[in-house]
């Protein structure tokens, strides 16, 4: 599951940064394709790490850390 929510952001920020870029948008590339999915890759890691969090909180979280990250295609369709 971990790598997989780590493919899935790494592939995001890509996609962000894509089309972002190829509309001329590179202050939103930044923001949109690389830092919000690098956020949310490092908040999933510091939940991981603290022993006191339950496995079902940590599966929730990481939902919302992947919608978080995809949060920049559609900022950059609309």
């Amino acid at each position: 599951m971990r790598g997989l929510l780590v493919a899935a952001l790494v592939f995001v920020a890509a996609a962000n940064t894509y089309v972002l870029v190829s509309m001329d948008h590179i202050t939103m590339a930044v923001i949109y394709g690389a830092l919000v999915p690098l956020v949310a890759l490092f908040e999933w890691r510091k939940l991981r790490r603290k022993p006191d969090v339950e496995p079902t909180k940590v599966a929730d979280h990481m939902l919302v850390l992947l919608i978080m990250a995809l949060s920049g295609i559609t900022v950059s369709v609309f």
